[in-house]
C-alpha cells in the first residue's frame, strides 16, 4: 500500500477511490471476473469452501485475513478504517481478520487518509459446484429509481468535496444554490456494496460512448455518490441494465423507521442472519458475542482460518491445519453453500429479475 488518498466522508472523493482501486486491478492482471467492494464492519456468513462454490470469491491468495488481523481497526459509523499512528490507530480485535473469507489478489486494499477499504478483484477459475453456473455477466448492486419528493431532496442540492483540491481533511461543504433535475439520463440510487463485473467496471473506467465520465461529473456535487454513480450508470446503459440484480449479497437490520445508519447486528439477529441465505452481514460492535457464534457455528472457526478442504495440515496439539495449503480447487461445500445456492435461485428467478432497472416513467 503505497499511495494515499484523501476521503471525504459522503463526498465523491469517496467514489474516485473506488474506481482507482478498480484501474489499479484492471492494470496488475487480466485473471479476475467480479470487483467487491467490503468494508471493516462486513463479516462473513460461509466459509471460504461454500464461497468458493459461488466462483466470485474465490481464492485471492492467502495473506488477507493475515493482513486484517494486524490492522488496528475501529468499527466506524462510515466504513472506514480511522487513520492513525500505529497503537494509537484504533483497536485490535479478536475479529480483526473480518475477512478470512477471502484470500487478498494483489491490489485489493486501498489506503486512504481516512484509513483502509476492502476493494477486491475475483480471479477467474472453475470450482465444478452447484453454482458454478451463475453467469460472469451478472451484476450485484442493490438499486431503485429515485423520484418524487427523494428526486427535489437528493438531486437539486448542490456539495463541494474540500478533499478534492485541500490537503487537509475537512468536512463536505453545502451551497446555497440548487441545480435544476437531470433529463438527460434517471437517476437511481441503492447500496453501496456491490459486486461488480469485470466487463462493466471496464465500461465505468474507459467510457467508450462518454456516459460514464458524464455521470460521474455529475455525482462530484453529489451527496454519497457511491449510493448512486454505479447505480445510475448501469441503469441508463442498455447493454449492461439487464445484468443488474437488485440485491448486495447482504444482510443489514435498519431501525424503524430507518436511521442515516443500519443497526449494529447482535445475537438476537443470528437467526435472521442464516434465513437472509447472503454471504455477508453489516454491521457489528468490537467483539460482539454474536462474532464468537458466528465462528463456531458457521465458519468453523478457531484459530486464524476458517477450515476448508484445502487445510491439509494437522490439528495435533491444537495446531492449525490450515498452516499447510494443499490443492486450493479442492472443496468441500457445505450448509452455507447450500444457503448461497437458495438465494441464487430466488434472485435469478424471473420475477424478481423483471423488476431489473425499473423505472417511474
Amino acid at each position: 500500500m503505497a499511495q494515499s488518498n484523501l476521503v471525504t466522508y459522503k463526498g465523491p472523493t469517496m467514489i474516485a477511490c473506488t474506481l482507482q482501486a478498480i484501474a489499479l486491478l484492471l492494470k496488475e492482471s487480466l485473471n479476475w471476473d467480479w470487483f467487491i467492494n467490503l468494508s471493516a464492519s462486513d463479516y462473513p456468513l460461509v466459509t471460504q469452501d461454500a464461497s468458493k462454490s459461488f466462483e466470485m470469491l474465490y481464492q485471492f491468495s492467502h495473506c488477507l485475513a493475515t493482513l486484517l488481523k494486524d490492522i488496528k481497526v475501529r468499527n466506524p459509523e462510515n466504513s472506514f478504517w480511522e487513520e492513525g499512528d500505529g497503537a494509537n490507530s484504533g483497536f485490535t480485535s479478536q475479529h480483526g481478520n473480518i475477512m478470512d473469507l477471502v484470500w487478498l489478489f494483489t491490489i485489493p486494499l486501498t489506503r486512504t487518509k481516512k484509513g483502509f477499504q476492502v476493494l477486491i478483484g475475483t480471479p477467474r477459475q472453475g470450482c465444478g459446484s452447484a453454482l458454478s453456473n451463475v453467469s460472469r455477466n451478472l451484476n450485484f448492486i442493490e438499486h431503485t429509481q429515485i423520484y418524487g419528493w427523494k428526486l427535489n431532496q437528493r438531486a437539486k442540492p448542490i456539495i463541494i468535496d474540500p478533499g478534492l483540491y485541500l490537503s487537509k481533511k475537512s468536512d463536505i461543504a453545502w451551497t446555497t444554490q440548487r441545480r435544476s433535475l437531470p433529463t438527460s439520463f434517471k437517476l437511481f440510487t441503492g447500496s453501496a456494496w456491490v459486486i461488480l463485473t469485470r466487463s462493466f467496471v471496464e465500461y465505468c473506467i474507459w467510457g467508450w460512448d462518454n456516459l460514464p465520465r458524464t455521470i460521474l461529473m455529475y455525482y462530484a456535487n453529489f451527496i454519497s455518490s457511491p449510493e448512486g454513480y454505479f447505480h445510475t450508470v448501469i441503469c441508463n446503459t442498455k447493454e449492461f441494465q439487464h445484468t443488474a440484480i437488485s440485491h448486495d449479497l447482504h444482510y443489514i437490520a435498519w431501525d424503524t423507521p430507518p436511521k442515516q445508519h443500519p443497526r449494529s447486528l447482535t445475537l438476537k439477529d443470528f437467526s435472521k442472519m442464516i434465513n437472509s441465505s447472503a454471504p455477508f452481514a453489516r454491521k457489528f460492535h468490537k467483539d460482539d458475542p454474536v462474532l464468537d457464534k458466528i465462528d463456531k457455528e458457521l465458519l468453523g472457526r478457531t484459530n486464524r482460518f476458517a477450515r476448508g478442504a484445502w487445510c491439509i495440515g494437522s490439528s495435533d496439539g491444537g495446531a492449525d491445519p490450515c498452516s499447510v495449503r494443499g490443492n486450493d480447487s479442492v472443496f468441500t461445500p457445505g450448509p452455507g453453500a447450500e444457503r448461497l445456492q437458495e438465494l441464487m435461485n430466488k434472485l435469478l428467478s424471473e420475477d424478481f429479475r423483471s423488476k431489473q432497472c425499473s423505472t417511474q416513467g
